[in-house]
Protein backbone atom coordinates (compact mmCIF):
# COMPACT_ATOMS: atom_id res chain seq x y z
CA UNK A 1 0.00 0.00 0.00
CA UNK A 2 1.20 3.52 -0.82
CA UNK A 3 2.00 5.96 2.00
CA UNK A 4 -1.11 7.86 3.03
CA UNK A 5 0.76 11.13 2.39
CA UNK A 6 1.68 10.27 -1.21
CA UNK A 7 -0.63 10.95 -4.11
CA UNK A 8 -0.94 8.17 -6.64
CA UNK A 9 -0.42 9.18 -10.25
CA UNK A 10 -3.35 8.56 -12.60
CA UNK A 11 -1.06 6.36 -14.70
CA UNK A 12 -1.34 3.73 -11.96
CA UNK A 13 -5.11 3.60 -12.42
CA UNK A 14 -4.84 3.59 -16.22
CA UNK A 15 -2.45 0.65 -16.09
CA UNK A 16 -4.65 -1.17 -13.57
CA UNK A 17 -7.63 -0.83 -15.92
CA UNK A 18 -5.54 -1.77 -18.95
CA UNK A 19 -4.18 -4.90 -17.24
CA UNK A 20 -7.59 -6.09 -15.98
CA UNK A 21 -8.87 -9.33 -17.51
CA UNK A 22 -12.12 -7.63 -18.54
CA UNK A 23 -13.62 -4.16 -18.74
CA UNK A 24 -14.47 -2.88 -15.27
CA UNK A 25 -17.50 -1.14 -13.86
CA UNK A 26 -16.97 2.04 -11.84
CA UNK A 27 -17.64 0.01 -8.69
CA UNK A 28 -15.00 -2.53 -9.74
CA UNK A 29 -12.49 0.26 -10.30
CA UNK A 30 -13.28 1.91 -6.96
CA UNK A 31 -12.88 -1.42 -5.16
CA UNK A 32 -9.59 -2.29 -6.88
CA UNK A 33 -8.17 1.17 -6.21
CA UNK A 34 -9.19 0.97 -2.53
CA UNK A 35 -7.64 -2.49 -2.19
CA UNK A 36 -4.38 -1.41 -3.77
CA UNK A 37 -3.98 2.16 -2.51
CA UNK A 38 -6.40 2.51 0.41
CA UNK A 39 -9.93 3.87 0.61
CA UNK A 40 -8.72 7.39 1.43
CA UNK A 41 -6.04 7.61 -1.26
CA UNK A 42 -5.67 10.81 -3.26
CA UNK A 43 -4.67 10.89 -6.89
CA UNK A 44 -2.80 13.28 -9.14
CA UNK A 45 -2.19 13.84 -12.82
CA UNK A 46 0.05 16.16 -14.78
CA UNK A 47 -2.77 18.73 -14.52
CA UNK A 48 -3.22 18.64 -10.76
CA UNK A 49 -3.78 16.61 -7.65
CA UNK A 50 -5.82 16.04 -4.55
CA UNK A 51 -8.45 14.01 -6.42
CA UNK A 52 -10.57 11.22 -5.01
CA UNK A 53 -10.93 8.09 -7.11
CA UNK A 54 -14.28 9.41 -8.41
CA UNK A 55 -12.69 12.73 -9.34
CA UNK A 56 -9.87 10.93 -11.12
CA UNK A 57 -12.29 8.68 -13.02
CA UNK A 58 -14.24 11.73 -14.22
CA UNK A 59 -11.01 13.53 -15.15
CA UNK A 60 -9.70 10.55 -17.15
CA UNK A 61 -13.06 9.99 -18.86
CA UNK A 62 -13.28 13.66 -19.87
CA UNK A 63 -9.86 13.45 -21.49
CA UNK A 64 -10.49 10.19 -23.34
CA UNK A 65 -7.92 8.25 -21.32
CA UNK A 66 -10.68 6.06 -19.92
CA UNK A 67 -13.59 5.05 -22.11
CA UNK A 68 -16.97 4.02 -20.72
CA UNK A 69 -19.43 2.02 -22.80
CA UNK A 70 -22.55 0.31 -21.48
CA UNK A 71 -21.35 0.74 -17.89
CA UNK A 72 -17.91 -0.77 -18.53
CA UNK A 73 -14.63 1.12 -18.43
CA UNK A 74 -11.49 0.40 -20.43
CA UNK A 75 -8.26 2.37 -20.80
CA UNK A 76 -6.77 3.97 -23.88
CA UNK A 77 -3.12 3.95 -22.85
CA UNK A 78 -2.14 5.54 -26.15
CA UNK A 79 -3.50 8.73 -24.53
CA UNK A 80 -1.15 8.45 -21.54
CA UNK A 81 1.22 11.38 -21.18
CA UNK A 82 4.98 10.97 -20.77
CA UNK A 83 5.17 12.08 -17.12
CA UNK A 84 7.56 9.67 -15.42
CA UNK A 85 7.27 11.36 -12.05
CA UNK A 86 5.06 8.71 -10.50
Amino acid sequence: MISRNAEIHGHEILMMVHEADAALTRDDLRRLAAERFGADARYRTCAGGGMTIDGLIEFLLARGKLIERKGRICADISQMCDDDGH
